[in-house]
């Protein structure tokens, strides 16, 4: 095969195979060969040996090339391998080979246990009274030519790196080819043998295998390398798949030649002006014809692609699993999910002991803590603290342990989401609407939804799961990394509000930068209710406080005289009283806020006066106040009418400038360091082992960074805030929601309203993000478990309900993340070939550890309190844009800002036009837009989870309107969704589908 122009299959086979078009029938008799042959032959490692000069003038064999599946030669000096390379043979070479062929000499089913054994007893059946016979056993296989392969061998094996050895597939066999050039034949000698069982030729291969197969090339050499590119030329058609099944399923000579045929009418070749023989084809990212250039016509003929595939035809991915399937009895899918995870269950905590599983509960505990946190300071303030961070720790480490300990799914994580937090907001602003208790309330929509979702669950509901295709998928995985992207740097970015930056600084004014601490004044009011509290009381709301905002708050100050007043700063409490003396002023700024101190200076401002406003007071009695204010003298002004005239800002914060942009450096550099170390797996860089650790531990090891940088920066960045006792947020409440005594009889109908809206969100919720964990090309072996997923996060909420503790279910973008870090390459990689994706490490482990540990994370506070929030924001970025990577509606996207000649070879543009492309991407931007809307207008978003039912049924709209899309587009640019007898009369009438005659 020559690279270069690509001739047509006809010019090939008319240059390779003068014998006309035979090889038609050949290839039918090869097929029909095959397709008796049920087992599949096991790989072969080749290897090619040439005959060449010692230095005493002795023959000796040298190892030049070798194959797995690829071509590897010798470079010169015999130092080192070349890196695997697709194989490029001369045309002409092809041609002596075929004559070869004609009049070569096959062996099947040989015994021999050595080389020697083996070549004489062939060669006697082929030179019986000849003294060929003799010269050839001398040349070839004397005591001096064996011993100096077996030398050869052995220093070569001490050469090449151990690890090759583990790439040769489990179970392969050998093929050893021997060439070369000698005087005593007058015509080339080719035997082909084939031993009836492997054996172990010693010294032969470079790696210890056993041999099946023995070819002999030998002749004299009508010019130099001559016999060289002959065993290329054998190596290349053994490692072809399609003439090693022959050579191992068929003993009659005919066939073997027959493939070789098949093999050179399949070649494709290029013109030598267009190509320089020198440089070396790097195999291709995709997976090989194998066998199927045999058995399809699609692949005959075609050159760059064109014509392969099929045609854009494949079944839905859910079209085709059982657990989809309603069996028509009561909870039937829920027996059938079981019986399918039973087998399965011990290996998925044994399967948990693997270095990507600690990597994995290192990473995704951070990942999965914060958000926990994070919404429970959001809940704490939507419910007024009778939800929190301490009540979503409890939560998830208990619904989180019921989940992985018994989900069909254990790769899918739970968590607070977005939606959710929605959701109960909504229904707490209408519980105090009604003057109704609402962690009762909660308790009896959460008991109904569980009630629910049994209902689901024993109807087999879950096979609603086949409407949900790509297209709502894809839809609603990108909200949800959106989100995770958005809020990221929301958080980050409101670091901010709290370290100011003073863009009014002036180096020369530096000198006359102060912050002084004073003494607050009283506002007049000593009647707040929360005067009747205890110390304890102050003290536990003081502990609450840090819970519920997950930063330092302002102090709050609440008078009990003119001249003491009740103090909390962060998670101390004091009783201030101003007549017993105000040392503290004096001291540093801690001190002075630890009293609710007042700071005032120009570094410090307690006030900010606009200069136009001061300039329109002049000549009144407010000039002098607001020019005290613009001096930063402590005045203190508690008459909001007054600032408000003036428009005087209310600044009250210390300018720490560098704790602002140490966070930019600490979040960015945690997400540059996890996606630099992510990606080390494909470089070049340390051995196979040390970057698949590395890249294992990526974001543990940039956490760990940053960690230390913030550490060594000493700079008092927001720190990630656990609450250290183990008690409600709320004085007030108990572990337990009693269920009855706070609300009318009458609430417990609007409970099953609320139910209503709130198991259509979780069953879309825990469902989508089960179909995304579930997809193919995830490659999970150990089967599905919708209606069991479902059962089990219903019976964990209900818990929950009892409890007071938030709801979890299915969390997107943490469970396509622990899908990511669990997804495992092939350990036997033939060189040459591209990583190869072998599934995911499916166990119980990982989940159950990440939420057993949050739930000690009280006792784990002092360390804790160590990690700043900005590289949690930067895990958080981490997720959000390598969730969206290999989506291919962000591929689809990014089509609209690359010129047509440009595009990409995706596999649907070449049979999908462009304009219809651009349409399907514009639908489904319209349809996340308006989900992204929808959730973001409060009054609205109650009604979230309608449409994201909504979402699928524009999916399925399109099968009504074939005009739009057919289904052959749409089996390119998403899944097919099953049933309809129109759908298939429409592709029949396409010619897409042909209808199997009735018996």
């Amino acid at each position: 095969m020559v690279v270069g122009d690509i001739l047509s299959r006809e010019k090939v086979w008319r240059l390779l195979n003068p014998w006309g078009d035979a090889h038609n029938v050949a290839s039918l008799e090869l097929r029909n060969l095959l397709e008796k042959n049920e087992v599949e032959p096991p790989t072969l490692f080749i290897e090619l040996l040439e005959l060449t000069k010692g230095k005493d003038n002795d023959s000796v064999w040298r190892e030049t090339s070798r194959w797995i599946k690829f071509e590897e030669n010798v470079d010169q000096g015999g130092s080192r391998w070349s890196k695997a390379h697709v194989g490029t043979i001369s045309i002409s070479v092809m041609k002596k080979v075929r004559s070869m062929l004609d009049h070569a000499h096959f062996f099947f089913d040989e015994e021999g246990t050595n080389l020697h054994d083996i070549i004489e007893h062939d060669a006697e059946k082929i030179f019986p009274c000849d003294d060929t016979k003799s010269h050839l056993l001398s040349e070839l296989v004397s005591d001096r030519c064996y011993k100096h392969l077996t030398k050869h061998n052995m220093n070569t094996e001490k050469k090449v790196k151990r690890h090759f050895a583990e790439k040769i597939p489990e179970g392969a066999e050998g093929c050893v080819i021997l060439t070369g050039n000698v005087e005593f034949l007058q015509k080339p000698l080719v035997m082909f043998i084939r031993l009836a069982k492997p054996a172990q030729l010693a010294g032969i291969t470079e790696v210890t295998i056993e041999t099946r197969f023995v070819i002999v090339c030998l002749g004299k050499e009508s010019y130099k390398d001559e016999f060289h590119q002959i065993g290329r030329v054998f190596g290349n058609i053994m490692a072809d798949p399609v003439v090693k099944n022959v050579a191992y399923t068929s003993s009659q000579a005919r066939h073997i030649i027959e493939a070789f045929d098949e093999f050179s009418s399949s070649s494709v070749a290029m013109s030598p002006n267009q190509w320089d023989p020198r440089i070396r084809l790097q195999p291709p990212v995709v997976k090989d014809q194998g066998m199927e250039r045999l058995f399809s016509s699609e692949f005959k003929g075609h050159s760059q692609g064109v014509g392969y595939g099929t045609g854009g035809l494949k079944n839905s991915d859910h079209e085709l699993d059982e657990s989809l399937q309603r069996t028509g009895r009561l909870f039937g899918g829920l027996m059938n999910d079981i019986r399918r995870k039973a087998p399965w269950y011990l290996s998925d905590w044994t399967d948990g002991f693997n270095t990507s599983c600690i990597a994995t509960i290192m990473f995704l505990y951070f990942a999965v803590i914060t958000p926990i946190i994070t919404f429970g300071g959001l809940l704490a303030d939507a419910t007024h603290n009778n939800i929190a961070a301490m009540e979503s720790m409890v939560g998830g480490a208990i619904a989180g342990s019921i989940f992985h300990m018994f989900a069909g799914q254990p790769l899918t994580i739970i968590g607070s989401t977005g939606p959710i937090l929605v959701f109960e907001t909504i229904m707490y602003y209408i519980s105090q609407d009604f003057g109704l208790d609402y962690l009762e309330l909660r308790l009896w929509v959460g008991t109904f939804i569980g009630l629910m979702c049994f209902v689901l669950v024993a109807t087999d509901a879950s096979y609603l799961v086949m409407y949900i295709t790509r297209f709502t998928e894809e839809s609603f995985s990108t909200l949800i990394s959106l989100i995770f992207i958005t809020d990221g740097f929301k958080k980050l970015f409101s670091i901010y509000k709290s370290n100011k930056i003073n863009f009014d600084w002036e180096r020369n004014g530096v000198l006359s930068y102060d912050c002084n601490c004073y003494a607050p004044l009283t506002t007049g009011n000593y009647s707040d209710l929360k005067l009747n509290r205890t110390e304890e009381d102050w003290e536990n709301d003081a502990l609450s406080r840090i819970i519920m905002h997950g930063k330092n708050p302002a102090p709050e100050r609440t008078w009990a005289s003119e001249n003491a007043y009740h103090c909390i700063y962060r998670n101390s409490y004091k009783f201030v009283n101003l007549t017993q003396g105000t040392s503290w002023i004096e001291k540093d700024v801690n001190t002075c806020l630890m009293h609710c101190g007042v700071l005032d200076g120009s570094s410090c401002p307690l006030y900010k006066v606009d200069q136009a406003a001061l300039e329109s007071a002049t000549g009144t009695a407010d000039h002098k106040i607001l020019s005290s204010l613009a001096s930063h003298e402590g005045v203190q002004i508690h008459d909001a009418s007054f600032l408000e005239k003036y428009q005087v800002e209310t600044f009250n914060h210390i300018y720490v400038p560098d704790v602002f942009f140490v966070s930019l450096f600490l979040a960015f550099g945690t997400l540059a360091i996890s996606f630099t170390l992510k990606g080390l797996k494909q470089k070049r860089y340390f051995s196979v082992r040390a970057r698949n650790l590395i890249s294992e531990f990526a974001v543990v090891i940039a956490i760990a960074t940053m960690v230390s940088v913030d550490m060594i920066l000493g700079m008092e960045t927001p720190k990630l805030h656990v609450p250290n006792q183990f008690r409600p947020t709320r004085s007030d409440r108990g572990w337990f929601i009693p269920p009855f005594g706070k609300n009318p009889a009458w609430s417990i109908g609007l409970a099953i309203v609320f139910a209503l809206m709130g198991t259509i969100l979780i069953f879309m919720d825990q469902q989508i993000t089960a179909v995304i964990v579930n997809r193919r090309e995830n490659k999970l072996k150990k089967g599905v478990g919708y209606h069991l997923d479902l059962l089990v996060a219903a019976i964990a909420l209900m818990i929950c309900s009892w409890f007071g503790l938030p709801w979890f279910i299915a969390a997107t973008v943490l469970s396509i993340t622990h899908v990511n870090s669990l997804k495992q390459d092939a350990h036997q990689k033939i060189p040459g070939e591209p990583d190869t994706f072998s599934g995911c490490i499916e166990q119980r482990l990982t989940g159950l550890c990440i939420f057993v540990l949050i739930g000690c994370s009280i006792f784990l506070a002092p360390w804790l309190s160590n990690i700043p929030m900005p590289c949690l924001y930067g895990v958080f970025l981490y997720m959000g844009f390598s969730s969206l990577r290999g989506v291919q509606f962000f591929q689809r996207i990014k089509l609209f800002f690359i010129p047509k000649k440009y595009h990409p070879d995706y596999i649907y543009l070449r049979h999908v036009p462009v304009l219809k492309v651009h349409l399907f991407t514009i639908i489904q931007i319209g349809g996340l837009a308006v989900l992204w809307a929808i959730k973001s207008y409060k009054p609205i978003s109650i009604i979230f989870p309608v449409m994201v039912v909504a979402i699928v049924g524009i999916r399925k709209a399109f099968d009504y309107f074939p005009r739009l899309f057919n289904q052959r587009e749409l089996s390119w640019l998403d899944d097919l969704i099953p049933e309809q007898e129109k759908k298939e009369k429409e592709m029949e009438d396409e010619g897409l589908i042909v209808k199997k005659p009735s018996v």
